[in-house]
């Protein structure tokens, strides 16, 4: 239920932009919350730049050709308004593959 508290805390960042210019939050404790793309769609279609990291600490991944279970898949998500009715929304892993297992 992961997804319950970034959704929360999209909102909250998007409150405190609103106010001072800048937002952020964020969330601990969590596993995996889906596609990084459903916390930075709101603040593109609010007129916003929004920006979702994560730390990928139990998701563990072998880097290309290797065995070992070395980085997380540290996902990143970035949204940017274009004046058009489809943002700019950038969602990817920094790993080959979102989640690997071996």
């Amino acid at each position: 239920m992961l997804w319950v508290a970034l959704t929360v805390a999209c909102d909250l960042a998007m409150q405190k932009a609103r106010v001072a210019g800048i937002g952020w939050a964020g969330a601990r404790g969590g596993n995996h919350a889906g596609p990084a793309a459903l916390y930075v769609w709101p603040q593109a279609a609010a007129g916003m730049i929004g920006i979702c990291a994560a730390v990928g600490s139990a998701n563990h991944v072998a880097p290309w050709g290797g065995t070992d279970l070395l980085p997380g898949t540290n996902p990143i998500a970035i949204s940017a308004p274009l004046g058009g009715t489809d943002p700019f929304v950038l969602d990817m892993a920094t790993t080959v593959a979102a989640v690997g297992k071996i």
